[in-house]
């Protein structure tokens, strides 16, 4: 279950005036929101979150084929590999 307090912070920018208890908001700038705005503000936050991990699962590759790379470069201008782990 999505904790909506995650979702309301992540959507409406951590204003003030807004708080949850259980996983229900109990306070909300202008009344508290219908179901459906809820049901579709998690909706949204699901998309964003599944694309920021992907993105986060994207740099952690990059990072490591980087390091793959930089290495084997290092071995072909002929450095050990005791010379290049001293790096």
């Amino acid at each position: 279950m999505i904790d909506i307090a995650k979702v309301i912070a992540w959507k409406f920018n951590n204003q003030e005036g807004m708080s949850t208890k259980n996983n229900i908001i109990t306070e909300f700038p202008g009344g508290i929101p219908s179901q459906s705005d809820q049901d579709t503000w998690i909706a949204e936050y699901e998309v964003a979150k599944a694309e920021m991990d992907q993105a986060e699962q994207n740099t952690e590759t990059q990072k490591a084929n980087d390091k793959i790379s930089a290495q084997n470069k290092l071995k072909a201008l002929g450095l050990t590999d005791a010379e290049i782990e001293a790096l």
